[in-house]
């Protein structure tokens, strides 16, 4: 609710308001033409330091015309993203589990083999070794699951708001992924689409978090802006 800085005055009958809650509640809801008029009734009453402030620092603030920051769009961007990466990890886990002498749909060249990537023992965590069977019992989670559990937490962090949470599990999965990269460049010598895929996804989820950080940062500073008299 808008609280009218000439009628805190007259209620309150103090000769000197509270800077604090009359500069902040017109700086962030009136018009330049109404700070104008409330500057020449404050005159009088406050100092021409601050009502010089009052006036032209939102005016001085304000964002350009052709940006303007939406929370609610980079959180929904973030999220269908994440959804995104589960669309891609399922992919990967149907790989995973088709049978390694069936050609799978994404080996398109000799260095591009996603059933190859997808059926190497660093396709699970912990690896398997050398002395592993392939149908040995122990605990081997395929990391395609790991990549679909790690993009809907990301999914729900962003959803919730908890960007400084998503930006660590973004960056935990980045980490990963590039080091899954390095796998396919230097070990395994062939490269997984679904992968490389996945990488432009967390990537892009890293850099979107952010910017979000970051304009959060300045816009809540530019709203905390504490003038006393």
């Amino acid at each position: 609710m808008f609280l009218h800085p000439c009628s805190c005055i007259v209620a309150t009958g103090q000769p000197r308001p509270n800077m604090k809650l009359v500069l902040l509640a017109a700086q962030r809801h009136a018009p330049l033409h109404a700070r104008r008029h409330i500057l020449n009734r404050l005159r009088h009453l406050v100092p021409t330091f601050y009502l010089k402030l009052y006036v032209e620092l939102p005016a001085r603030a304000a964002p350009l015309p052709w940006f303007s920051y939406n929370g609610r769009i980079m959180r929904f961007l973030i999220a269908l993203l994440a959804i995104a990466g589960i669309f891609d990890s399922c992919l990967a886990l149907r790989i995973h589990y088709q049978d390694p002498a069936a050609a799978p749909p994404c080996a398109v060249t000799e260095k591009f083999d996603c059933g190859t990537v997808n059926h190497s023992r660093y396709a699970d965590f912990p690896p398997r070794t050398f002395d592993d069977a392939v149908n040995s019992k122990g605990i081997h989670i395929p990391v395609a699951i790991l990549g679909i559990i790690g993009y809907a937490f990301i999914a729900i962090l962003a959803l919730t708001k908890q960007y400084w949470l998503t930006l660590q599990a973004s960056e935990i999965g980045f980490a990963l992924a590039a080091f899954l990269s390095y796998l396919e460049a230097y070990v395994l010598e062939k490269w997984c689409i679904y992968c490389l895929y996945s990488m432009c996804i967390i990537s892009a989820i890293v850099l979107l978090t952010i910017v979000t950080l970051v304009m959060n940062h300045l816009r809540n500073r530019k709203a905390s802006v504490i003038l006393y008299p």
